[in-house]
């Protein structure tokens, strides 16, 4: 078992995103996690280790669903108006 031929996950980040400065930093650092687990399961079970390609490429295979920034809409239902220059008695007794 040759555990120290994995890249570390920094290491990993590094690479994916020297190719994919797009991708947000936390869903790529679980997707390396993931990667880097599964390479530690495969060498455990008497495979070779992967080189750095692999791991790069299995990161950036994972679905991108999870890598994109996303907006949704939403409603302020916190009560306070959005734009008054009166005085509200919103919150007082």
């Amino acid at each position: 078992m040759t555990f120290r031929a994995l890249p570390s996950v920094d290491r990993l980040i590094r690479a994916v995103r020297s190719d994919r400065a797009d991708m947000p930093h936390e869903p790529v650092r679980e997707a390396a996690l993931a990667v880097l687990n599964e390479a530690r399961t495969s060498i455990s079970a008497g495979h070779p280790p992967p080189d750095l390609s692999t791991p790069v490429a299995a990161v950036q295979a994972r679905p991108h669903t999870d890598m994109t920034l996303s907006l949704r809409p939403l409603i302020n239902a916190t009560g306070a108006p959005g734009s008054s220059s009166k005085p509200t008695s919103v919150g007082r007794r």
